[in-house]
This record gives structure tokens, C-alpha cells and sequence, in this order.
């Protein structure tokens, strides 16, 4: 759930917010309501929230400075800004900050809804693009080792074969310099018969090598042998 922190001066406009829309089916949640800046603030370093549904004027400091410092506290914070027609260059400023939703008082609920939708919908399409954008690292990542992996077992199998390392980085996706290299081999003091679950030794121990392999920054490919 989407956790959401209400704050306004006027304790009727607070409770008009919370009960204007059906925020559970939103995917959202109110947890916490403020009456000027300063609680705000208190409950957005307490709460950790995604959104806070805010007033452009309050006690304790006006709106833009509790978006600049909210915003300091929590980088990725969505805001709704809610204000009177007197108070719209407050909002304008606040439009150049990076506010995207500012609504006049009074508070009409279609609007609302509009808001906390465009609000909900850009949240899960940025969601399912960060998957995407992992999902494509990993496989990147496999398909490389996988490119590693065969040429170590190439390397193996023909350890008289003469090739460049230029050649060597184009064909298998390594990042080889004209250097020495070390090749080490372990091995597992058991049979796969004497092992109940040899596959899952091997993933733990290739695990362990390529951690302590990675915290000396050097470059790790390995291969199984049977």
C-alpha cells in the first residue's frame, strides 16, 4: 500500500481529504495527519511516506519550504498541493520545483481521484520499468558468463590453442589486458553419490569464490568440471 500523510491547517479540510475518496482501493493508505509544517516534516521522517496531500500555506513555515525540505528528506516523494486562488503564485513556484499536482480549494473529489490515479499509475509503471531494466541486466549478465564460461572450457580443452586477448574479449566478452593469469581449481572432497544435493553444494561454493573474487577486484570466470 501506498502510504499517504494529509496536512492542513484546517482540521474540516483534513477530514474532507480522508473521507472524499476510497483510498484503499487506490492502494492507498493514510498514515498520519499534520496541522502545520513542522508535524509534517515530523511525520515524513517518521513514516517514510510516498505521497503527502499538503496545503500551500500552514503554520510553521509555508508549503515550499516544506516541499524543498520534504523533498530533502525523501527524494522520490509525490505531492499534492491544495490552495486557494490567492495563494496560486505560491503554487506556481511550487509547479517549478517539480510538483506535478496542484488542486483549488474547495476540494473537488473527481479532481482528486484524477490525481491519485495519475499518481498510482505512473508509480507502477515506473515499478515495472526498474523490473524490466534488472531483468535485462541479469540476462545480460548470464549471457556473458555464459560466454565466459565456454571460453575457459575451451581453454581447457585445447590449452595449445594460440589467440590474442583482443580476440579473446571480442569473441567471449572478457575484459583481458596482455597480462598473466592464474587459473585455480577446487574440489568438492565427495562423490554425487555420497552428496544428496551436489548441484546446490556447487552454486554455494561458486557463490563464495566469486564473492571473495569481487571484494579483491579482480575478474572471476569459472566453469564446472565433473
Amino acid at each position: 500500500m501506498m502510504r499517504v500523510i494529509i496536512a492542513d491547517d484546517e482540521e474540516k479540510v483534513c477530514l474532507l481529504l480522508c473521507s472524499l475518496v476510497d483510498w484503499e482501493s487506490l492502494g492507498m493508505v493514510i498514515v498520519g495527519i499534520a496541522h502545520n509544517g513542522i508535524e509534517a516534516l515530523s511525520l515524513i521522517k517518521e513514516k517514510s511516506p510516498e505521497l503527502i496531500v499538503t496545503d500551500i500555506r500552514m503554520p510553521g513555515g509555508d508549503g515550499l519550504k516544506l516541499i524543498q525540505e520534504a523533498k530533502r528528506i525523501k527524494e522520490d516523494l509525490e505531492i499534492i498541493i491544495i490552495s486557494g486562488y490567492k495563494y496560486f503564485e505560491y503554487a506556481h513556484k511550487a509547479l517549478n520545483m517539480g510538483v506535478e499536482h496542484y488542486l483549488l480549494k474547495p476540494i473537488d473529489q473527481k479532481e482528486l481521484e484524477e490525481a491519485l490515479q495519475k499518481i498510482v499509475t505512473s508509480k507502477k509503471e515506473t515499478e515495472i520499468k526498474v523490473l524490466e531494466e534488472d531483468q535485462l541486466r541479469e540476462e545480460i549478465y548470464l549471457n556473458k558468463m555464459k560466454m565466459k564460461k565456454h571460453f575457459l572450457t575451451s581453454i581447457m580443452a585445447y590449452p595449445d590453442t594460440s589467440i590474442e586477448y583482443e580476440e579473446m574479449n571480442r569473441e567471449y566478452q572478457c575484459e583481458f589486458n596482455e597480462n598473466c593469469f592464474q587459473a585455480i581449481f577446487t574440489k568438492i572432497d565427495c562423490s554425487t553419490e555420497v552428496c544428496e544435493d551436489y548441484n546446490a553444494l556447487l552454486t554455494i561454493m561458486e557463490s563464495a569464490i566469486e564473492k571473495i573474487f569481487k571484494e579483491s577486484s579482480l575478474v572471476f570466470i569459472n566453469t564446472t568440471m565433473r
